[in-house]
């Protein structure tokens, strides 16, 4: 069978965090149980067009999923294993806020077959906390730590934040000690994105706050990539480190071209070069009939397309590309089609390869934007 990933949207939140522009709604008891029977009444409509597929990776993402009560999870969780073909060893990722980690919670969703844990801390700076949104505090994320560990999670991960507003190298520094005392399985250091009309574009925008440059996001990514080297974490792609055996098996679907099937508000879906997608606002989701409907961003990739797409997102990872499984896949030479491009990023130091396998060098990684500019346009005939 044909492996699979299953995203299962819950994009409700306490509160709006000021960087973030997921459409996340306010939580209540009443609508987050509205949302979880409709969100498992789509996964039975779209479950017969998935039979062939064993799923091998659930990531539960928000919003905030913890807000769900464990029982909720685990309904969730038993309508995947009943309408899928779910693997005996399946990954099944929920995220998890700091504040929201509580004994309760690790315990029902270790009960409810949750097996890996990512727990967004993005900083250990209280100001850079607050300038965010974020409502926990620095002190809260090593105790959520600890009370998933006690609960049994033998695979955490934490997410870090870089090239914050104002952020001072030894801050950044002070971020990445703390962490790596904390002893994660897996660790994810994101640039920060300004998202176009969140509280924080308008701020960047108005002058009242600066982010670092590029030679300043620049070095901080190097000094994350330096530090967690040494403390025994492999950069296997661009803004994720891990334990050997810790990769994230979920995203590494995303990044090899695979198969996912997502459901909930928001989530994207890709089968067989067909990808599609439902509405983002939460409310609408739930006057949508009871059937499965991908909403009206439907595309049918071609060959080239998927081509392409494998390459981008394969030479994000220390793995890199071969070239022979991405023409068995496709059917597409990219030998051929796109010997010049290949060529031109190895003369400039950004990929190693040898004509067939490709992987990014250390300066790739920094610049991976350019190796995926470089392979996004190019000719269709």
């Amino acid at each position: 069978m044909t492996r699979a990933g299953v995203y299962l949207s819950l994009p409700f939140c306490p509160s709006h965090c000021a960087y973030c522009s997921n459409p996340a709604a306010r939580f209540s008891a009443e609508k987050g149980e509205a949302y979880l029977l409709r969100l498992l009444r789509e996964l039975e409509t779209a479950a017969p067009d998935w039979a062939a597929h064993t799923v091998d990776t659930v990531y539960i993402g928000g919003g905030t999923p913890t807000l769900f009560a464990p029982e909720q999870i685990r309904r969730l969780l038993e309508g995947v294993a009943r309408h899928l073909n779910l693997a005996a060893d399946a990954e099944i990722t929920s995220e998890a806020n700091p504040e929201s980690v509580t004994p309760t919670s690790t315990a029902g969703l270790i009960a409810a077959g949750v097996n890996r844990i990512s727990i967004g801390a993005q900083s250990f700076q209280e100001r850079h906390l607050l300038a965010l949104g974020r409502i926990h505090t620095p002190e809260r994320v090593a105790t959520a730590v600890q009370i998933a560990r006690d609960a049994g999670f033998s695979n955490l991960s934490l997410d870090l934040i870089f090239s914050l507003p104002d952020q001072r190298p030894e801050e950044w520094a002070d971020d990445l000690s703390r962490l790596i005392d904390l002893r994660p399985d897996h660790v994810s250091a994101y640039g920060l994105a300004i998202e176009n009309g969140t509280p924080l574009w308008v701020q960047v925008q108005t002058g009242k706050v600066r982010v670092p440059d590029a030679e300043g996001y620049d070095a901080l990514y190097s000094a994350a990539v330096e530090r967690l080297a040494a403390a025994g974490y492999r950069r296997y792609e661009v803004s994720n480190f891990a334990r050997p055996g810790f990769e994230c098996r979920h995203n590494l679907g995303y990044w090899r071209g695979g198969d996912y099937l997502g459901l909930g508000a928001g989530a994207a879906s890709h089968r067989d070069g067909y990808r599609y997608g439902q509405m983002d606002d939460v409310n609408a989701y739930l006057k949508q009939p009871p059937g499965f409907q991908p909403s009206t961003h439907a595309e049918r990739l071609t060959p080239r397309q998927r081509a392409h797409e494998r390459a981008i997102f394969g030479l994000r990872t220390a793995e890199g590309i071969d070239l022979n499984d991405i023409q068995a896949a496709t059917g597409i030479d990219l030998a051929a089609i796109a010997a010049v491009e290949l060529e031109r990023l190895v003369a400039s130091g950004l990929i190693t390869g040898d004509g067939e396998r490709f992987r990014p060098t250390p300066r790739g990684f920094l610049f991976g934007d350019s190796v995926g500019a470089a392979l996004a346009h190019l000719p269709d005939e």
